[in-house]
């Protein structure tokens, strides 16, 4: 069922100027997120600190 134009309950068009800035923001979000998973993650400097030059 297809809504009519004038229905209040519709969401209004965003704006593209505004709809890239929410797109950067979930991006920023996004990439916060992962930083914050990467922490749990050993990277291959602190694997090599950790052992040394024994590998």
């Amino acid at each position: 069922a297809e809504i009519p134009p004038d229905d209040p309950n519709q969401e209004p068009e965003i704006e593209e100027d505004e709809a890239e800035l929410i797109l950067e923001k979930v991006e920023e979000e996004m990439m916060a997120e992962y930083d914050e998973e990467d922490d749990d993650v050993l990277h291959i400097d602190d694997i090599t600190k950790l052992y040394g030059s024994n590998m």
